[in-house]
């Protein structure tokens, strides 16, 4: 199974610029900065209202790694 990395934040200006920069998917959750009509919003790849929209796999019976 591979990973992925998304860069998830309420602020377009920070959070999904920063993603942006860095190559990341952006995932905009509109609880924040700006409103949901700002033009600013075609920024983003996602639009979510809550971080409970996004779908996150759970690895079952994975073994723990041990601390050293």
């Amino acid at each position: 199974m591979h990973g992925a990395t998304l860069m998830i934040g309420d602020q377009i200006a920070t959070d999904i610029q920063a993603g942006k920069q860095a190559g990341l998917p952006t995932v905009l959750v509109t609880t924040g900065v700006p409103p949901r009509d700002s033009p600013a919003l075609a920024q983003r790849d996602f639009v979510v209202s809550s971080l409970a929209q996004i779908a996150i796999p759970v690895l079952v019976g994975r073994p723990r790694q041990r601390s050293a």
